[in-house]
């Protein structure tokens, strides 16, 4: 139960100022505050005949019940998108969400709930992900093999419901780890949680997990994440305990969490960098039997990037 009655007495009987009601009843001067304007805004005077329970519902009456086609849940990942427009601001959204849906959420409620998705999007992308990267950002005019449709149904999030696998293949340089992280920021908006690894790191700190007894609950967190990238798979063979770790990780998630590995090297040839038929046989089968495969193309943007900056330099 809040301390309302505390808050009202300690302000109107013993005339006491919100910091020091605050202080005295250890709750925070906002919460404190929040009271007061609460009751001033519903007309009632001090003393009050109301009970505890009475008066917590005349200042804190419970939502009333709307159909969800009426108050839809906003669009977070659309909000955060137009966000990044000059001139685009929370309020500016809010007003053209509640035009769209007038019984939707209050400016409050709007901004409470967008900030705290955004803080949850934004720590992974700090500790997790390679590239600031979107799939709204995009450019299919560059003649790297995307196809627009499957791009647009990897990010309807299906696949990660599914389980499914996702492979991304090309030369050094053409975006795949930057297309990685464009869907596992989409996966993060929309409540998943991703893992971002370079493969070569995965494997050092699971062999070292082996020698001092994290190896168990470093796998079990890895089984548990909803999407786990590999990035730079294939940049060297596999020893005989990585081909066992690697088992294991991929058999623990197979069917139930999805996978996606970017690699230089074509799928035909990730046997031979395996090293042993047999477990080969049983990675691949849990990684690329149930994968959808994009196979990007072209040159590679930093050795372009490169060239443009040095045409800019002669000019």
């Amino acid at each position: 139960m809040r301390k309302i009655r505390e808050v009202l007495r300690l302000k109107f009987d013993a005339g006491l100022s919100v910091r020091k009601i605050a202080a005295s009843l250890r709750i925070s001067s906002g919460s404190a505050g929040n009271y007061l304007h609460r009751f001033n805004a519903c007309g009632l005077s001090w003393p009050t005949s109301l009970s505890d329970a009475e008066l917590e519902r005349r200042l804190f009456p419970p939502t009333p019940t709307v159909p969800s086609d009426q108050r839809p849940m906003p669009d977070w990942a659309w909000v955060h998108a137009e966000l990044r427009r000059p001139g685009v601001t929370l309020a500016l959204l809010w007003q053209e969400y509640r035009l769209t849906h007038p019984q939707g959420f209050q400016y409050s409620w709007f901004c409470e709930h967008y900030r705290l998705w955004a803080a949850k999007v934004d720590v992974v992308m700090r500790q997790e992900l390679r590239h600031n990267a979107c799939l709204e950002d995009i450019d299919y005019r560059s003649p790297r093999g995307l196809d627009k449709a499957l791009i647009l149904q990897l990010g309807s999030g299906q696949w990660l419901r599914d389980g499914l696998n996702l492979i991304i293949g090309g030369p050094t340089g053409v975006g795949k780890t930057w297309l990685a992280c464009a869907l596992a920021h989409k996966a993060c908006r929309d409540g998943y949680s991703v893992r971002y690894l370079r493969l070569p790191r995965l494997m050092e700190e699971l062999g070292l997990a082996h020698g001092d007894g994290r190896f168990a609950k470093l796998m079990a967190g890895y089984a548990k994440t909803d999407l786990l990238i590999l990035d730079d798979w294939g940049l060297a063979p596999f020893t005989a305990a990585q081909r066992r770790d690697m088992l294991e990780l991929l058999d623990d998630r197979y069917g139930n969490r999805s996978t996606l590995v970017t690699s230089q090297m074509p799928v035909d040839k990730w046997h031979a960098l395996i090293g042993d038929p047999t477990l080969g046989d049983a990675i691949l089968d849990r990684l690329v039997h149930n994968a959808y495969r994009i196979e990007l193309k072209g040159e590679s943007m930093r050795r372009r990037a490169t060239k443009l900056t040095a045409a800019g330099t002669s000019d």
